[in-house]
């Protein structure tokens, strides 16, 4: 739970800050365990957790994707628990900092080398913000699209790209 609320937090941090971005690239972690096409330059920052967070951002868009310990339990249990424990953090905190938020999309997902959830959360402002929660061997990564809805084709690139190496 800690973990949940560090990346909601951490998430927070990335989407105050004024950077801006429009040249995309194919982005590959350090330990190259992934790829990902992200908006450039893209931030690296390490977590409480000392895990590695990847940040960018295009116009009102704020793309992460932030890397989270496994636990030993199985692929699907590991989707069930840890996406929905972080799908229903999210929103709980989002209304408590008055934003409030609905879940518009639950819906399982998968690529090569990876199964997981995707979600949006829809604002009554009208914005929306998508993130996906991907279970691989190693690790939880988790996708986000701050300000991002899935139909935004800025978005569908960023979900789309990402592969497990």
């Amino acid at each position: 739970m800690r973990a949940v609320a560090t990346i909601i937090l951490a998430l927070g941090v990335c989407c105050s800050s004024g950077c801006s971005a429009s040249d995309w690239q194919t982005f590959t972690d350090a330990n190259h365990e992934f790829s990902i096409d992200m908006p450039t330059p893209v931030t690296t920052t390490t977590k409480d957790s000392g895990f590695p967070q990847y940040e960018s951002r295009d116009g009102d868009i704020s793309f992460t994707v932030s890397l989270n310990k496994r636990s030993t339990l199985s692929e699907k249990e590991e989707i069930d628990v840890f996406a929905k424990e972080f799908a229903d953090t999210f929103e709980s905190g989002m209304k408590k900092a008055n934003y409030p938020v609905v879940r518009s999309i639950d819906k399982e997902v998968s690529g090569a080398n990876w199964r997981g959830k995707l979600y949006q959360f829809d604002k009554a402002d009208g914005s929306k913000t998508t993130i996906e929660v991907c279970v691989e061997p190693k690790h939880n990564i988790i996708l986000y699209a701050f300000g991002g809805a899935l139909s935004d084709a800025k978005t569908k690139r960023f979900l789309q790209t990402f592969k497990v190496q």
